[in-house]
């Protein structure tokens, strides 16, 4: 490696430690992404640079150019997600039937249902008096 392309590397380098930080910030301001998959686009984005110096047009500043790696890295990391996203579903509604449904929720859906059965069987003012009394709450833990 000729002495120019050393001292190219060598800036590189140095200008990767001080464009990671910006770097984080920009991708983890534009995603919900954990920290650790933040981290993981970095480096990649990093990585896709440092790969791919020799096409740097100096178009636009070098952190410019890395930003705009990191654009569609988060935009991969979109697309990878939804997809095992689905696969996940898909692997759920499989099993489905395998897993059996725990007897307390049974007896939370069932007696839902009792108390909703008993509503609409009272008259319309009482069942209105009891709805606006006991609106609809999440369940308790």
């Amino acid at each position: 490696m000729s002495g120019m392309l050393k001292t190219m590397d060598a800036e590189l380098r140095s200008s990767f430690r001080e464009i990671y930080p910006r770097l984080f910030r920009f991708v983890f301001s534009r995603s919900s992404f954990a920290t650790g998959d933040v981290e993981d686009i970095v480096q990649e984005t990093l990585t896709h640079g440092w790969q791919r110096r020799h096409e740097f047009l100096e178009q636009s500043s070098f952190e410019t150019w890395l930003m705009s790696i990191a654009r569609h890295k988060i935009a991969d990391f979109w697309r990878g997600r939804t997809r095992s996203r689905g696969a996940d579903v898909a692997r759920a509604l499989e099993r489905i039937d395998e897993v059996a449904i725990p007897e307390d929720l049974l007896k939370t859906a069932e007696l839902r249902e009792r108390v909703a059965d008993a509503v609409d069987r009272l008259h319309a003012d009482y069942a209105r008096v009891l709805t606006l009394r006991y609106p609809r709450r999440p369940a308790r833990p």
